[in-house]
């Protein structure tokens, strides 16, 4: 997670915590978290109904009682299970007697012979059970490509654990498997794909003649020559 997405999951928790009254009457610092948000984080104390002045112990400001230490914390730790990637999962993915919908898209699974999983990245070991879970009690057929073997590996799912930054044999396996998993889908088959970060270096279809040793050497010089993540992509994909 960047760091500025973290601080704008900040940013709009703080701004509902700030205390509202009729006539908004509250003091504070506004701090900028985003490119468009901002918020006051020292509002003030109402007592009886009329505005003071925040009160301060040491380097903490009360609000409302609370002290601020004690409301990001809060804060923070909602902001990470807004971010759990079951819980994203779950709110974007769902299963319904027969129908799998995916955000808008809407899928009959009585029509589906066979679910594929194909998943890449950092994150996929994760993703793959979130998505046991909600398709239980069917079963499907899995690649998982990742940086670490899963505890409790899923039954039909083939894991491969690549390299990150630089791409390893397994990431070349990987890549061969999915294209021949591909290649053999039959028109009432269902793949469905789970990205996250460090897909690039995990999962690789070189060109014919570029090697692993090629591959690698070209990836040393990316992740270490200061190009942007834009660049590296743009060479990545030529």
């Amino acid at each position: 997670m960047r760091p500025s997405c973290l601080a704008t999951c900040f940013a709009e928790l703080i701004v509902t915590a700030i205390p509202q009254t009729g006539s908004r009457s509250f003091i504070g610092t506004s701090y900028a978290l985003g490119p468009s948000y901002s918020a006051a984080v020292v509002p003030c104390v109402v007592s009886n109904g009329s505005p003071t002045s925040a009160s301060v112990h040491g380097d903490v400001y009360d609000i409302r009682g609370l002290k601020l230490k004690a409301v990001l914390r809060r804060l923070f730790a909602r902001s990470l299970a807004r971010l759990d990637l079951h819980e994203v999962l779950r709110r974007r993915v769902g299963v319904t007697r027969s129908i799998l919908t995916v955000d808008d898209d809407a899928i009959d699974l009585h029509q589906i012979e066979r679910i594929i999983v194909v998943a890449i990245g950092k994150a996929a070991g994760p993703m793959t059970a979130s998505v046991a879970k909600l398709l239980a009690p069917r079963t499907f057929d899995g690649i998982i490509v990742s940086t670490n073997a899963p505890a409790t590996p899923i039954p039909g799912c083939e894991y491969y654990l690549g390299g990150h930054p630089l791409p390893n044999v397994r990431s070349f396996d990987a890549g061969a498997a999915v294209m021949n998993c591909l290649q053999q889908l039959g028109s009432r088959d269902l793949v469905i794909y789970l990205l996250s970060g460090g897909g690039s270096a995990l999962f690789e279809q070189p060109i014919d003649g570029l090697n692993l040793d090629d591959t690698q050497a070209l990836y040393r010089l990316l992740v270490t020559g200061g190009p942007t993540i834009a660049d590296i992509n743009t060479i990545r994909k030529h």
